[in-house]
């Protein structure tokens, strides 16, 4: 299963995107390509994250790939079936215990899922991580990033698709990051305006 895996890679992924996908996020130059018109803040901000982002566009190509090895090689499928569930049991799949490994294992479990598998109890245990890390608030986030999710599928066409999906993906969590830090900003400009009166 992971011989066919890397050479569905070689198949089917595009290399040369990838470097220039990790060159433009790393040195704020995604605005380079047709479909992102963020801010430059908003590219700061992705080179910020670059490792996590970098992430989840190879959960997404992952899942891109696998699929496109199963519609050309039947008996394809059952190998990474079989091949998955020794990984699980070999203790070998990431459990999500940092924000790339959370973000990048719900994005290739909502994959998984769009492909026919049976991830529900997966993406639970990602999900109810993704709350304790971020706080309860995160929950309309992540019902977007499903939706986000299921509605991009049948788009994912290249490796560029994925990267384009990948930035979409992770600027809904920097959002409410950004918001939450905002909120935080505000809490104390009031404490100390509260504490100027009292003095």
């Amino acid at each position: 299963a992971l011989a066919l895996h890397e050479a569905g890679h070689i198949l089917f992924s595009d290399f040369e995107f990838t470097k220039l996908f990790n060159e433009r996020l790393v040195g704020m130059k995604l605005n380079q390509f047709g479909w992102f018109s963020g801010s430059k803040q908003t590219m700061f901000r992705l080179s910020k994250g670059a490792g996590v982002v970098y992430s989840i566009w190879n959960a997404i190509e992952d899942n891109f790939m696998e699929l496109n090895v199963e519609s050309a090689f039947s008996g394809a499928k059952s190998l990474f079936l079989k091949g998955d569930g020794i990984l699980t049991k070999k203790g070998m799949v990431k459990t999500g215990e940092n924000k790339a490994d959370l973000l990048s294992m719900h994005c290739y479990h909502l994959g998984l899922n769009s492909r026919g598998r049976d991830t529900d109890s997966d993406l639970k245990k990602l999900e109810d991580k993704l709350i304790n890390f971020y706080g309860k608030g995160i929950v309309s986030v992540i019902a977007d990033a499903r939706t986000l999710m299921h509605s991009r599928k049948d788009s994912l066409l290249c490796s560029e698709d994925c990267g384009r999906l990948a930035v979409d993906y992770y600027l809904l969590f920097d959002e409410y990051d950004q918001a939450q830090d905002q909120s935080e900003d505000d809490s104390d400009e009031k404490s100390e305006d509260d504490s100027d009166e009292k003095s």
